[in-house]
């Protein structure tokens, strides 16, 4: 990679050097496809130090921690992602995982997540394979069809499903974002944004929850809402994977963040310098 040139990084500071948040996620992206795992180690720490609530850098985070099967760890940045994403894949594959690894300890846990993931996607064969294996029924409950629908884009058959499963489990904060996902993409502005609203206050880290109220709210719910968003997801980047939304993320500046020019091996890991024995 290339390292940022210098119209890209922004006004400098003596001794500090600034650098767009896309470059720098672009980095740790390169290093974890060439294996260069403590290169994206120190870039990620730098990153996730000044941009706590970054989720995209939650998701490299599993990456790296799954690799030093740091467990505890890894559970923590799933349970993070699965708050702001309560439909976040690679969240609920790892939580799956990590109760297989604990035996009959995480059986239960185990259980739960390829449910959830098979629930999600009954069509695909891992998830068809693991929850199987767990002795799980494969016909197609209330749940897994109303992701079939959602999946298939039958967005006013979807609703009614989540509407009853959300009747039935108010507590199932994911079947609520499966509804307010359908019903956006149906058009039922004013049931969203009252729900989107509901949402937030009971969890003021759902990412769903805070583009609808950006697109749809009032002065007040935008302002807001751009706040979070850009705490959460300032370039977009997970809002564009997120199953069903279907909308382009509200446009934001792509924050700056501050490479320390005594950072030697943070410097290093950006390619804004050459090691010593390059």
């Amino acid at each position: 990679m290339d390292a940022a040139s210098p119209d890209s990084r922004g006004p400098e500071r003596p001794g500090v050097e600034m650098v767009p948040l896309a470059y720098w996620m672009n980095c740790v992206d390169d290093h974890l496809a060439t294996g260069n795992l403590e290169a994206a180690r120190v870039a990620l720490r730098g990153l996730m130090a000044q941009r706590p609530w970054h989720l995209a850098a939650y998701e490299r985070a599993l990456v790296l921690t799954w690799d030093r099967q740091n467990l505890d760890e890894c559970q923590s940045f799933a349970l993070r992602l699965l708050q702001a994403d309560p439909l976040h894949v690679s969240a609920y594959r790892t939580m799956a995982c990590l109760g297989d690894l604990k035996g009959d300890a995480g059986q239960g846990q185990a259980m739960q997540y390829w449910q959830r993931l098979w629930q999600m996607y009954p069509f695909v064969t891992e998830y068809r394979s693991q929850w199987q294996a767990m002795h799980g029924d494969l016909m197609l409950d209330l749940p897994a069809l109303g992701f079939t629908h959602l999946h298939s884009r039958h967005w006013p058959e979807a609703a009614r499903v989540f509407t009853e499963l959300t009747d039935r489990y108010p507590e199932r904060e994911d079947w609520y974002v499966a509804w307010l996902i359908c019903a956006w993409r149906n058009y039922r502005r004013s049931e969203v944004l009252t729900a989107g609203r509901t949402l937030v206050q009971h969890n003021r880290f759902l990412l769903a929850g805070w583009y609808i109220l950006a697109l749809v709210g009032d002065e007040t719910d935008q302002a807001i809402a751009s706040t979070y968003i850009s705490l959460l997801d300032p370039d977009g980047s997970l809002a564009q994977t997120m199953v069903g939304l279907g909308f382009v993320p509200v446009e934001s500046t792509v924050p700056q963040l501050e490479v320390p020019s005594t950072h030697r091996m943070l410097r290093r890991s950006l390619f804004l310098e050459e090691s010593p024995s390059a």
